[in-house]
């Protein structure tokens, strides 16, 4: 059985508003998944301690590091938040969004 290895960053929802929220390098919370930080194995470990208070529900997704920056979630409910529904432009949110009609394979490749 093959077995991948992912990328992590971490994802919560801020308090004020329910807004979907990645950790940056800088601790802050963004709603941008493209500034999130990539977590090293020993960072994996550490993420408890670096959460404030303005945020709920904090926990590590699998993502795709991409060329240029990019980060793609690896399941589908985490690219729904992080890019917004499919099913209506009016509530997808653009920030460097990726077709999520897209294939993981087609992604990976």
């Amino acid at each position: 059985m093959k077995t991948e290895k992912y990328s992590k960053v971490v994802t919560a929802n801020r308090l004020t508003d329910g807004a979907v929220v990645f950790l940056t390098a800088n601790n802050n919370w963004v709603e941008n998944i493209s500034l999130a930080k990539i977590l090293s194995a020993t960072e994996s470990d550490d993420v408890a301690s670096t959460v404030s208070f303005e945020v709920i529900d904090f926990y590590e997704i699998d993502v795709y590091a991409l060329p240029g920056g990019r980060v793609q979630p690896v399941k589908f409910r985490e690219q729904l938040r992080a890019f917004g529904p499919s099913s209506h432009r009016q509530f997808k949110r653009c920030l460097g969004a990726f077709d999520l009609s897209a294939s993981s394979a087609q992604v990976a490749a």
